[in-house]
């Protein structure tokens, strides 16, 4: 690896050829909404409690929607989102874990069977990263086997496309909760209002305002700093 395979004219190329294919190199999340700023934004706007009505917030989607931390319709955001607020709900202290992340969680092989009846799981290994801050992952049929990945089913379908596989991919961040019960942080009243005035800016902008205005990932991407999350 040489630095100009990294570098164009000082500036560091997330699609450099050691990170845009999956046979030279996947080094690292490319998609430039997902990077750990996402994550601190979701993870920090998902402590705020609220209390609308007199009536505290618990539920996963009615916290998305009311606080604007990410969108409805993915299983990740309101998830992540809702395990974070149910910590700050104990009136506790809460920070993500250091290194601070996105890690493979796991991979459920429910309904998924190969033709010879070995266990599907078997196949998805770990390449980088240790046993808590897991990186990169591989399905892989051994080529001592006499079928490919195409010949296991999921549900009854053939695997055709990596998609397939990345629906019963989980990814985890971590939070660390201490001192329950002694935070003094009133909930808020009011769901998050987001603005009604686009703002032109590069899409690629990443400035603080982006966050203290209304935030990185709210549901309305043209009226953001920076467009939203995409699944």
């Amino acid at each position: 690896m040489q630095e100009s395979d990294l570098f164009v004219n000082g500036v560091y190329d997330r699609s450099n050829k050691w990170n845009n294919t999956t046979t030279q190199g996947a080094m690292h999340l490319i998609q430039k909404n997902n990077t750990l700023a996402a994550e601190i934004e979701l993870a920090a706007a998902a402590t705020i409690r609220r209390v609308i009505d007199g009536t505290e917030l618990t539920a996963e989607q009615e916290l998305v929607k009311c606080s604007d931390y990410g969108q409805a319709e993915r299983n990740s955001d309101p998830h992540i989102g809702g395990s974070v607020n149910a910590l700050a709900r104990q009136k506790a202290s809460i920070s993500l874990t250091d290194p601070v992340g996105l890690y493979f969680d796991g991979l459920s092989t429910e309904g998924w069977a190969a033709p010879d009846g070995s266990d599907p799981q078997s196949y998805w290994t770990y390449e980088r990263g240790d046993t808590e801050h897991r990186v990169r992952a591989v399905y892989e049929v051994p080529a001592s086997k006499n079928f490919t990945v195409g010949d296991i089913t999921i549900n009854g379908r053939p695997i055709e496309y990596g998609a397939q596989i990345a629906d019963f991919v989980t990814i985890k961040l971590t939070a660390v909760a201490c001192r329950f019960g002694r935070s003094t942080t009133e909930p808020q009243t009011a769901c998050k209002q987001v603005a009604t005035t686009e703002l032109a800016r590069p899409e690629h902008a990443f400035v603080a305002s982006a966050f203290s205005a209304y935030g990185y990932l709210g549901t309305a991407p043209e009226r953001a700093l920076r467009p939203t999350r995409n699944a």
